[in-house]
């Protein structure tokens, strides 16, 4: 009887023993059934905020190529965009530092992530800001460039007018030029009454004298006009003058001629003859004397006589 009362305790000692084994096997294995799940959830919880970065920081670089596309735009010449610009770059900067920090909690992440979101929005009001200036320089450039293409137009046309009035110009001053004709040049020689004898023996002549009329012009300037003759001996040298002048006077061009009478007429715009004479001042020499009229510094008519 005793023995069996042994057996029982022991029996239940032993059914004790197992249910506290077993309530401990139960407990360890709910905390590693609970410690995994931590595991789990943690491991799956750095995934996401590894992937949560990644995506911030290829954010922050579309960003950064965004603005620095923008600086090569003509709108940064405007103060307010070159400002903007700067603080946009520092902000994009400043981010990436932070999201580059080491151990960042879930919610410093959520946080960069509504910083970078406020700066998009930021960027995006940029471009557009960038777009418009951008238009209203094209217009600008647009009505400048039509304003230079006029003007050079008108440029032209003025170019061309001028032209004109300058052609007509050249046309009128040409048709105001004197003409001379009937050019005759003879040797004369003086009789003691005055009057004068024709003679083409050149020790018998007492001067050479050139006889032309000035034909009629409407156009021309009346007035004084200061004829120029240019008398060329056989030697091909102009006679010089017998008044005392320097026997230079200028042609169109500007460069300077000899000449050996000069006479100032009265012009009226008719016809008009003219004699000038050139009186020896030794016998003339065999040969040929070329007369040549210059008005307005331009040659008008010319002859010529031989002496023998």
């Amino acid at each position: 009887m005793e023995t069996q009362e042994k057996d029982k305790k022991s029996k239940l000692f032993l059914y004790v023993v197992i249910g506290i084994l077993l309530l401990t096997n139960g407990l360890l294995a709910y905390k590693l059934y609970k410690g995994n799940q931590d595991n789990l959830n943690l491991t799956s919880q750095n995934t996401s905020l590894t992937a949560e970065k990644a995506g911030l920081e290829e954010e922050l670089a579309n960003l950064a190529t965004e603005l620095e596309v923008t600086k090569n735009s003509e709108a940064q010449k405007d103060e307010e965009i070159s400002q903007l610009q700067s603080q946009l770059e520092g902000k994009v900067a400043q981010l990436r530092r932070a999201l580059n920090s080491r151990n960042l909690s879930n919610k410093e992440v959520k946080k960069l992530k509504a910083e970078i979101e406020k700066l998009r929005k930021e960027s995006l009001v940029f471009q557009d800001k960038i777009r418009a200036l951008e238009d209203e320089l094209a217009v600008t450039t647009e009505n400048l460039n039509k304003t230079t293409t006029q003007l050079n137009q008108e440029k032209e046309v003025t170019k061309q007018l001028n032209q004109t009035v300058t052609e007509r110009d050249a046309v009128i001053e040409k048709g105001k030029q004197l003409i001379a004709d009937q050019i005759s040049v003879q040797g004369v020689r003086f009789r003691r009454n005055g009057k004068e004898r024709e003679t083409s023996k050149n020790n018998r002549a007492d001067a050479i004298k050139a006889t032309f009329r000035i034909l009629e012009n409407k156009i021309a300037d009346a007035g004084d006009k200061a004829l120029y003759v240019k008398i060329t001996g056989p030697d091909g040298v102009t006679l010089e003058p017998l008044s005392g002048s320097d026997g230079v006077f200028s042609l169109q061009g500007g460069e300077k001629a000899k000449y050996t009478v000069m006479k100032i007429i009265d012009y009226n715009n008719t016809d008009q003859i003219v004699s000038v004479y050139h009186k020896k001042g030794s016998e003339y020499d065999e040969g040929v004397y070329t007369v040549e009229i210059f008005a307005d510094r331009v040659s008008i008519g010319k002859s010529s006589v031989t002496l023998k």
